[in-house]
């Protein structure tokens, strides 16, 4: 009897000497940052544009070369400790003098370095240029278009925004938008502006001329996949992008690993959330999920506290019994089946619900003006986790719970059997 004590103890997970500030870093130093550059002509409003758009102010800038290696001038890298992002911002030029040709070398220049550093290495080189002109110029100047096309030849992704739209009338902006799109015609162009209003009244306004949103979708849709763990922090806004991104990739990623972890492991007396062998990859995805949302939370034994409730225990053994009769047995992976479609379903709605406090937390936030003043931990309760696992329990279609475990069944099926 002593002995069977003994062994539930050692399945058990130990909360007590778990180091969660060192699962945090892990989940940190996995995020590879995207390099994105902003240029535009002096005033055009590039610094209202990054400080609206993401989480990075221009507090936080420092000048590129700090490494200690030679670097081109008139280009500055905004960022900070905690940022999973590396924005740089050209100094610009002043319309009509002669610094326009030597603004078009230093920003090519610039590329050519960063592509030099390691032409083999995705990380290293500039993965987006957002390029911004102003509308209250109301023309497309000659050094735009030249460095523009220059840009593009060295394939990186380009898109131009207008900025400051509300100092021009209507038709003076579409015959800028015009003038571009005659010289770029498949060219990404957007409007952008600080100064509408975003009330009731401009509500249509500033959705049709400030587009944040098409702006966001434009980046995410031209980084590499593997950049956007680092990209979604920094952005302000998108809550439904970064749950599209962690129901598709985050979640399925380590529900794939649960499932894996618990292959031919017995049915019997294993209730998954509170063993020792996912409870920490849980744990993980739990900080996963919350840095893709841009949360700034204590990498705290909170977390743990909450996860590890009878509640989460409880769902792990509901869902197993609600199981049992769907899984497919075929000849000697039945019982490892079993185990892997529960461990990867627990993982899965676990992750989604905890997706769901992030969401309520941020809208939270800016509903009171609050921003970061409500400590994240707080915010992050039990019951909250309970009436979120409620709801992807009774809409587990939304979040495409049954496509993630059929995929992982499947995958261990077919190991199985070959």
């Amino acid at each position: 009897m002593e002995e069977a004590k003994n062994e539930v103890k050692k399945t058990e997970f130990d909360y007590e000497h778990f180091d969660f500030e060192s699962c945090f870093k892990e989940v940190r130093s996995g995020i590879k940052k995207p390099n994105i550059l902003v240029c535009g002509a002096t005033g055009v409003g590039k610094s209202s544009l990054v400080n609206d758009l993401l989480n990075l102010s221009v507090n936080n800038k420092a000048e590129v070369g700090d490494d200690g290696r030679p670097r081109t001038r008139g280009v500055e890298l905004y960022t900070s400790e905690d940022s999973s992002i590396n924005l740089y911002d050209s100094e610009g030029y002043e319309v009509g003098t002669i610094r326009q040709e030597y603004y078009r070398k230093e920003i090519l220049g610039f590329i050519d370095e960063k592509i030099k550093e390691d032409p083999t290495h995705l990380e290293a080189r500039i993965h987006e240029v957002w390029y911004c002109v102003s509308a209250g110029n109301k023309r497309f100047f000659d050094v735009d278009r030249d460095l523009i096309r220059e840009i593009m030849d060295r394939s990186v992704p380009v898109m131009v925004l207008i900025t400051k739209v509300d100092e021009v009338e209507e038709e003076e902006l579409d015959g800028l938008k015009r003038e571009i799109k005659r010289n770029f015609p498949k060219l990404s162009i957007f409007t952008y502006s600080t100064t509408i209003p975003d009330d009731e009244d401009y509500k249509d306004v500033y959705k049709e001329y400030v587009q944040v949103d098409k702006i966001t979708e434009w980046a995410i849709d031209n980084l590499d996949e593997s950049l956007l763990s680092g990209f979604l922090p920094a952005v302000k806004r998108g809550i439904s992008d970064k749950r599209k991104y962690i129901m598709k990739k985050v979640v399925p990623m380590y529900a794939g690993t649960a499932g894996a972890l618990v292959v031919g492991t017995s049915f019997v007396n294993v209730p998954f959330t509170d063993s020792a062998v996912l409870m920490p990859l849980q744990l993980k995805m739990a900080f996963s999920i919350i840095s893709t949302y841009g949360i700034k939370a204590d990498a705290g034994k909170v977390i743990g506290d909450v996860l590890s409730t009878s509640l989460v225990s409880y769902l792990g053994r509901t869902l197993a019994t609600q199981i049992i009769g769907i899984i497919p047995f075929i000849g000697n992976v039945a019982k490892s089946t079993v185990n892997v479609s529960v461990a990867t379903m627990v993982t899965a709605v676990l992750g989604a619900a905890i997706s769901i406090v992030c969401e309520q937390y941020l809208k939270t936030c800016v509903d009171k003006a609050g921003g970061q003043k409500m400590g994240f931990m707080e915010f992050f309760t039990a019951d909250r986790l309970k009436d979120a696992l409620k709801y992807v329990k009774g809409h587990g279609e939304e979040f495409k719970i049954d496509d993630i475990v059929k995929e992982v069944v499947k995958e261990k099926i077919n190991a199985a059997t070959k």
